[in-house]
């Protein structure tokens, strides 16, 4: 399972450039880490738990990922008109947005983590 983490942080890590393009790929590439994640076969009831709460986060960052790139591809083909600058601030508003719920998804994620580690060193 840590294993599957560690290639998912090394995804969201990784990327330095975040046009709409990459934001989609890591979106898709977050998509199949949580897939993964899922078709763990654990029998411990505390990895389990462990595995569905990671499952979700990744889900959620991967989702956050995809919607940040629908704003940024939006914000990059406006029109330069009143409705294009309209459009524009609601991509940049919803990029913010986005972006704050995948921090806080992140650090939550980085929190089951640090417990996960400790439940499996604690073994």
């Amino acid at each position: 399972m840590i294993v599957t983490i560690n290639k998912g942080n090394t995804l969201v890590n990784s990327e330095n450039s975040f046009d709409a393009a990459t934001t989609n790929q890591l979106g898709g590439d977050l998509e199949a880490i949580s897939q993964e994640l899922e078709a763990l076969k654990l029998e411990d009831e505390t990895l389990q738990q462990f595995q569905k709460d990671l499952t979700r986060t990744f889900k959620e960052l991967s989702q956050a990922f995809l919607e940040m790139s629908v704003a940024l591809k939006t914000s990059t083909q406006v029109e330069a008109s009143l409705e294009g600058r309209k459009k524009f601030n609601q991509a940049k508003n919803q990029l913010t947005q986005t972006g704050q719920q995948a921090n806080k998804v992140a650090t939550e994620k980085d929190i089951l983590l640090d417990k996960l580690v400790t439940y499996c060193q604690d073994k």
